[in-house]
């Protein structure tokens, strides 16, 4: 409990641009994991095989965004109303939330799958690889 009323303190009486900084330190760690991420794949794949596969590393680096960005949508997002659920301990929303977000992930894992399929060769030259017929 002395917790929630120090954040509430630290909300009410620090400046907003030092919360600001405090606040985005998560978000901004999140996204320097992501980039971290396919910087490995390109380090390994440099170090083992040719300039072309280091292409493809390359080309799938704005999909690996798009993933991150719609993970992180849901995540915020759910998080939000979750946390205020978890507080009144409300075990109905709290299902209901967590059921909901579930399914938004299998959609959009639907959703990103089927368009990869029956869209690859306009998604792959939109990001700028070079297709060969």
């Amino acid at each position: 409990m002395k917790q929630s009323l120090d954040t509430r303190t630290k909300l009410l009486t620090k400046s907003p641009f030092s919360l600001m900084l405090e606040l985005s330190i998560p978000a901004v760690l999140g996204m320097v994991v992501v980039g971290l991420y396919n910087m490995m794949d390109s380090i390994f794949v440099g170090q083992m095989v040719g300039a072309a596969q280091m292409g493809a590393v390359s080309v799938s680096y704005p999909f690996t965004l798009i993933n991150a960005g719609s993970a992180a949508m849901l995540g915020v997002g759910s998080a939000s109303v979750l946390s205020r659920a978890i507080g009144k301990k409300d075990q109905d929303t709290i299902k209901k939330i967590m059921g909901n977000l579930i399914a938004m992930v299998l959609l959009l894992s639907v959703i990103y799958t089927v368009i990869g399929m029956v869209f690859t060769r306009q998604l792959l030259s939109l990001a700028g690889a070079a297709i060969i017929s």
